[in-house]
């Protein structure tokens, strides 16, 4: 019977100590990555495959201008330089918290106005 407590005893105290190696171990893997195409076509812009995101992902924006004038894309604060039509450029964007963040493609000589939000759960 002491013996099985002993045992017992051992066996616990490992997984006790093993604990905060296992969960460090997670903390400190690569974080994901995931592609959005975003199509600017005149007066419409399009998020695929996806309109959300897990937090912590960082995203690549394959940006893509349809459209027939020169424009821009912005979210999170970030904007792309000049895209002329048919031109295609990458955006990496890290989203460290949740929330909405809108975002918006704006042509040269227009405003700046919101054209859908990214979901960052």
């Amino acid at each position: 019977m002491r013996r099985t407590s002993v045992v017992t005893l051992l066996s616990a105290v490992s997984l006790v100590a093993a604990g905060p190696a296992l969960a460090q171990s997670r903390t400190t893997a690569p974080t994901p990555t995931v592609a959005i195409r975003v199509s600017i076509s005149d007066g419409r812009v399009v998020l695929i495959p996806s309109d959300s995101v897990e937090r912590g992902t960082s995203v690549i924006f394959v940006i893509v201008n349809h459209s027939r004038y020169i424009s821009r894309f912005s979210i999170a604060g970030v904007t792309t330089k000049p895209l002329v039509p048919r031109a295609r450029v990458l955006l990496k964007v890290r989203f460290i918290s949740r929330g909405t963040f809108p975002f918006s493609a704006r042509e040269d000589g227009t405003s700046d106005r919101p054209r859908g939000t990214l979901i960052v759960f």
